[in-house]
């Protein structure tokens, strides 16, 4: 299908405004690449991010604007809205960015020092009401201990008996007779 000079030269614009976008997006990945240079594999996962983003985008508008069909110059209408404004507002991203990372720098050694400053009397603090904790804990277990009911230390009496009362001691035999007498150590 022919399309007109005014039907091209629109499709230009509108591809050049999409390639403007796309590079106003680059500047955005751009500045986050050069004000954190250490981050590289974050480079890398905006950059492939960019390029799938800016592939979709131009063949979405050129399947809805384009009627399907896939021109060179929209690719190159692009590519002069994404140099338009690499030349002109790009220029402003390396030193806004050089600057950012300056700046979180320096916001990032002010908190340390600042966190610094605070730490030793939390730790002292810290260390007091751990002390008072362990304290505290002493005396429950101590309490503890002293609530218990100790079991008494006859040995004429006999405990856990089948209906669960305190028992007389069966005779010398035990209940039955032939009772094998076990030897039971205490261990201390």
């Amino acid at each position: 299908m022919f399309e007109t000079i005014q039907d091209t030269l629109a499709l230009c614009g509108i591809f050049g405004a999409a390639g403007l976008l796309l590079a106003v997006l680059y500047n955005i990945f751009r500045f986050v690449r050069l004000a954190f240079p250490g981050l590289r594999f974050t480079a890398a996962v905006l950059d492939i991010l960019f390029a799938l983003i800016a592939g979709l985008t131009l063949f979405i508008m050129s399947a809805e604007y384009g009627s399907g069909a896939f021109r060179l110059y929209y690719v190159f209408a692009a590519a002069v809205g994404f140099a338009a404004n690499m030349l002109t507002v790009g220029f402003a991203v390396p030193p806004l960015a050089r600057l950012f990372s300056r700046l979180c720098g320096a916001l990032w050694r002010l908190a340390v020092k600042i966190a610094g400053i605070i730490a030793k009397p939390v730790s002292a603090l810290c260390t007091k009401v751990k002390r008072l904790f362990i304290a505290f804990a002493r005396k429950i277990r101590k309490i503890a201990e002293n609530s218990k009911i100790r079991l008494q230390r006859s040995r004429q009496k006999v405990y856990n008996n089948t209906n669960r009362t305190i028992g007389e001691v069966r005779g010398k035999d035990g209940e039955r007779g032939n009772v094998i007498k076990a030897k039971v150590r205490k261990i201390v």
